[in-house]
């Protein structure tokens, strides 16, 4: 009866798609993804109301956009105020700079998938299903 957490994955490297995915499928948490190559794209499923997800992943390092230009555009929408907006990178000292953006959750990229699942078990054991708008 429990809705599925629905999250938005933006993250240019196929194999960490791959690796996230795998990652998922190993939670304790019903979850459904939905991936973007480039933040450009995941703003305009955003507005355009094609996707309206309980998180979003996003990863710094991107083409185009980059993850924290893409934090400041997502929190300039208002429908999304309550969105979990989870930023990570390879680099921990992006931190500081990611939340005060407006990231409610930051890690940086473990490097095995067991690591993978400990990060995201975390974000998801915070989350409440009352907290939705």
């Amino acid at each position: 009866m429990n809705n599925p957490i629905v999250c938005l994955l933006i993250d240019d490297d196929t194999e960490d798609q791959e690796i996230f995915m795998m990652a998922l499928k190993n939670l304790d948490h019903d979850v459904k993804c939905i991936m973007e190559k480039n933040a450009i794209n995941a703003l305009n499923s955003l507005k355009s109301g094609l996707v309206s997800p309980d998180f979003i992943f996003v990863d710094l390092n991107l083409p185009l956009m980059n993850g924290k230009e893409f934090i400041v555009e997502m929190r300039k929408l208002v429908d999304f105020d309550a969105v979990q907006l989870v930023a990570y990178s390879s680099s921990s000292h992006e931190k500081h700079n990611s939340l005060r953006l407006g990231a409610t959750h930051f890690f940086s990229k473990p490097t095995t998938i067991p690591l993978l699942e400990e990060a995201l078990n975390g974000i998801f054991n915070e989350y409440s299903p009352d907290h939705r708008g």
